[in-house]
């Protein structure tokens, strides 16, 4: 999953981690990717800004498959510092910039969007409705904001809910809540379709999407720390691992949109 806006300071491990080993992931993968820029109508030379860019697959990809110019935003800057890595290797820095920022605080004009995008980001939010706010002042009018976001299929019993918090400090809703918190937070029209997740599916997608050199240099980083057995990745393991039985019968992701 792809978050690092408005972590709370208690789930700071998680982010640091995947920042340290340069992993950034959102369920669905690529294909969730592309059915956003598809409802959210991205066309060329359109100004989009993408909320939790982790290490940039997502806003490159729009750039270059889209031709549009990309803001990516991102809580911690060495997420930041890997999508300009990525744009630079990919030919496509001219159409993208990244910045450290907050999505319940966005430092941008009110209309200044065509689209905004998100994908994994949300669930991490500590103040969700402020983030809705945020995209919803920044979007141009008639103009659409389009999420990705875990989502529960049913209703989650106590312990996975604990397990989702305690491990990542992630807090899913089902897909009536994300749509609720969308009108909410003023956006009109708003819509969405929830799916089963194909965890191997989206793990290959991710492989593919990072590259062979990247994959193997960032997992190679994750399973050297693992034998040095640093603290961080002894709490990260520990809350982690075991995950409760069936949770997988739990996740899915939705793709929602609503207009400015």
């Amino acid at each position: 999953m792809s978050k690092q806006i408005g972590a709370a300071p208690g789930d700071s491990t998680y982010f640091s981690l995947q920042a340290s080993w340069g992993i950034s992931t959102h369920i669905g993968g690529r294909r969730a990717t592309e059915k956003l820029a598809i409802q959210c109508h991205i066309k060329q030379d359109d100004n989009v800004l993408v909320v939790g860019c982790g290490n940039g697959q997502a806003s490159v990809y729009l750039a270059r498959q889209h031709r549009c110019h990309v803001t990516g935003i991102d809580i911690s800057e060495e997420m930041v510092s890997l999508s300009l890595r990525r744009a630079l290797n990919k030919g496509i820095s001219d159409r993208t910039i990244f910045k450290v920022a907050d999505a319940q605080h966005l430092p941008f004009q009110d209309n200044e969007f065509d689209a905004v995008i998100c994908e994994s980001v949300n669930a991490f939010v500590p103040d969700k409705l402020a983030a809705m706010k945020e995209y919803c002042r920044v979007v141009k009018p008639r103009r659409r904001v389009g999420m990705n976001e875990v989502t529960w299929l049913k209703p989650p019993t106590p312990r996975v809910t604990d397990y989702f918090v305690r491990s990542m400090g992630a807090r899913p809703l089902q897909a009536d809540g994300w749509q609720g918190l969308m009108k909410a937070g003023g956006l009109k029209d708003v819509n969405g379709q929830v799916f089963h997740p194909n965890m191997l599916s989206m793990w290959y997608d991710e492989f593919k999407q990072m590259g062979v050199s990247q994959a193997f240099s960032s997992w190679g980083r994750f399973f050297k720390m693992m034998i040095h057995n640093t603290p961080e990745v002894r709490k990260y393991i520990r809350d982690l691992w075991p995950p409760p039985w069936g949770i997988l019968s739990y996740m899915g992701y939705g793709i929602y949109t609503g207009k400015g």
